[in-house]
């Protein structure tokens, strides 16, 4: 069976005339085409099947009651084997381990059905037309409606115009047909070759330009797709969304949001690379970068970026929610339970690491901010200042609340509060201080 080429593989497009007929120039290219036309392929297969079994009932009953004598003693040995021969190409359509023999199956029942349709005819109705009438019709079947290659086709139509010419040879030398009526009753079926040529020679044109137009959008949605999973490893799957949804226009603009940020960083960080090395360390920080960016997806955060060991994540942007002070402390919480296991994993005497977070709260101004050649999505406004102080001061395995924060939330019996001056604020702040354990 033909594999199947994978959308992400190029396809060499390029028509090419060979010696059996139309192709493209790439053979693999050529081989994915040949699998494909027979999926495209299958369904006017069986309608044509279909209507080939109905216009041999339709025969065999217009031939029982036009010469019933007939019928019993040619038309009825004929008729009952065709039939099933015809259902039987029909049922080749539905297996799909048989896909690869549709088209030879087809040829063979509709040259046999030819082949049969002409010598019922001549030999029942004793009409010299009717011979080339029948031809037309099962040309026509092979060359139109059963949408065989121009190839195949012709092949499956010269037995049954050999025949047709055979009969037609035989009637003019029996005097049942004069000179102008051989010229009429040839004239009929080389009309129909050359029509039926020219309309088989169309559809497969189309057909491959369907394929070719077909392969260019599965390799550019396949593209799109690669692009999008390579935007989501550098932005959160919120922005990258927003971007796709809204546009790169509407991300530009900057909104306020009330929202609630996180930041965390490692205890021991420089100690801990003087010890082991950068090499080292940036292992560390790759599974820590990892535990951060999954612990913000369970919660639906953006993680805003990275800075040597530590991180910055937004509960309530892009997205606005009404909880984002709960779900932002949970979010801490989690992530300095589950950073603590990386931590604890490479920790060494004399070289430990930790790692604290401070969590705030606050109106933000929020979206794409930078200069023409370099976009960043960020969030300015005190709420991130204020998270970035608190985590500067938590200790290992604490998280340091904000006022704001905790005033959204309700209290929790373990908390500590002591008044602390931080940088860039005027007045002692009474922040809340958790230790955060495993359970």
């Amino acid at each position: 069976m033909t594999r199947a080429r994978a959308p992400s593989e190029r396809v060499d497009s390029q028509l090419a005339l060979g010696r059996l007929g139309l192709r493209f120039r790439d053979d693999a290219t050529e081989a994915d085409y040949q699998g494909w036309r027979i999926g495209v392929a299958i369904p006017f297969v069986r309608v044509g099947m279909l209507a080939s079994a109905i216009i041999w009932l339709c025969v065999a009953g217009s031939g029982y009651f036009v010469v019933p004598e007939m019928f019993y003693r040619i038309a009825l040995p004929v008729f009952f084997p065709m039939l099933p021969l015809v259902l039987a190409a029909l049922a080749v359509t539905f297996v799909p381990r048989l896909r690869t023999l549709v088209m030879p199956v087809t040829a063979f029942v509709n040259c046999i059905a030819g082949l049969m349709s002409i010598w019922l005819v001549h030999d029942m109705f004793a009409v010299p037309a009717a011979a080339p009438a029948s031809f037309i019709m099962v040309a026509y079947f092979a060359l139109t409606i059963f949408r065989l290659p121009p190839l195949l086709a012709s092949l499956a139509v010269a037995p049954y115009l050999l025949l047709l010419a055979y009969f037609l040879v035989g009637d003019y030398r029996a005097a049942r047909l004069n000179t102008a009526e051989i010229w009429a009753y040839t004239l009929m079926p080389l009309m129909t070759i050359m029509t039926g040529l020219l309309v088989c020679a169309v559809l497969e044109t189309i057909t491959r330009q369907a394929y070719r137009s077909e392969r260019v959008i599965a390799q550019q949605q396949q593209a799109l797709m690669e692009e999008r999973a390579q935007l989501s490893r550098f932005l959160a799957p919120e922005v990258t969304r927003m971007v796709r949804e809204r546009g790169i226009e509407a991300t530009l603009v900057p909104e306020t949001l009330t929202l609630t940020a996180v930041c965390c960083d490692l205890r021991g960080f420089t100690r801990y690379t003087e010890q082991h090395g950068a090499a080292q360390m940036a292992r560390v920080l790759r599974d820590y970068y990892e535990t951060i960016v999954a612990v913000a997806r369970r919660y639906g955060a953006t993680v805003k970026d990275f800075a040597g060991d530590g991180a910055l994540i937004l509960v309530g942007a892009p997205i606005a929610r009404p909880d984002h002070a709960e779900v932002g402390l949970k979010l801490a919480r989690d992530l300095v339970l589950d950073v603590k296991k990386v931590t604890d994993a490479v920790s060494q005497e004399g070289a430990a690491l930790g790692v604290g977070a401070g969590v705030a709260s606050g109106p933000c101004a929020v979206g794409a901010i930078g200069s023409q050649s370099r976009l960043e999505y960020t969030a300015v406004g005190s709420a991130v200042n204020l998270a970035a102080r608190l985590c500067g001061r938590a200790k290992d395995g604490e998280v340091l609340i904000a006022p704001d924060t905790a005033a959204r939330i309700p209290r929790v019996a373990a908390w500590r509060e002591a008044p602390m001056q931080l940088s860039g604020f005027s007045e002692p702040l009474p922040v809340l201080i958790e230790s955060v354990r495993p359970a």
